[in-house]
């Protein structure tokens, strides 16, 4: 069965190798070593232009763990509609409180982000959540369209509860390349999420040509 990979890219020269290499979507970030933060107006403006599949933005302030503050969250609120407005189809986020729960202060950024008809997935702060099961309800509950989830990488067994518990998309990541996507395509799931990086300090980081086709490839086999 067809499924789509979502290439985690952190610096706009790979944008023209993701239209080049036919990838379908993008989760565009600045700084691979922390993980991904939200990236300069300009460069997404310079992202849009070079891309033209499906294109998500992350909206995280910093790195680091996501207890964010209220000036923190006041910038999150600040990237929402200047995204939607440069063209981005979803927007990328997540935060926790000191317990471990999904920040109630989310819901303001969904809202927003409804206000503006821009679609949002929950982030990797996901996999930090005190819950798994709690974090997901709490998503779902804010209108998060899709989840990013390294969790199959310890459990795939977790994450195939999830899925079947889920009434919005899940979408494997951590640490996905082509030697080990098969596994959760042969489980069922139709999209996988790689940076396809083979070195996170390289300056730029860009991803590498192989691994992509090998990762397109193995969700179009025929």
């Amino acid at each position: 069965m067809p499924a789509t990979l979502e290439l985690a890219c952190f610096h706009p020269d790979a944008a023209a190798l993701a239209q080049q290499w036919g990838v379908p979507r993008m989760e565009y970030c600045a700084d691979a070593l922390a993980g991904g933060t939200s990236p300069e107006a300009h460069e997404v403006d310079r992202v849009r232009r070079e891309f033209r599949g499906v294109l998500g933005v992350m909206v995280r302030p910093r790195g680091g763990n996501f207890e964010y503050s209220d000036a923190e969250f006041a910038q999150m609120m600040r990237e929402i509609p200047r995204l939607a407005s440069q063209g981005a189809e979803f927007a990328v986020w997540g935060a926790l409180t000191a317990d471990g729960e999904l920040d109630p202060r989310m819901g303001d950024l969904a809202e927003l982000a409804a206000l503006h008809q821009l679609p949002w997935v929950l982030h990797r702060a996901f996999d930090s959540a005190r819950d798994a099961f709690e974090a997901l309800h709490a998503a779902q509950s804010m209108g998060c369209s899709r989840i990013l989830t390294g969790l199959g990488a310890t459990s795939l067994e977790t994450l195939l509860a999830l899925k079947a518990e889920a009434t919005l998309e899940l979408l494997p990541g951590g640490g996905i390349r082509a030697h080990n996507a098969a596994r959760y395509l042969e489980a069922g799931f139709d999209q996988i999420h790689s940076a396809a990086l083979l070195d996170y300090r390289a300056n730029p980081p860009l991803p590498d040509r192989a691994e992509t086709l090998a990762l397109l490839e193995l969700c179009h086999p025929f």
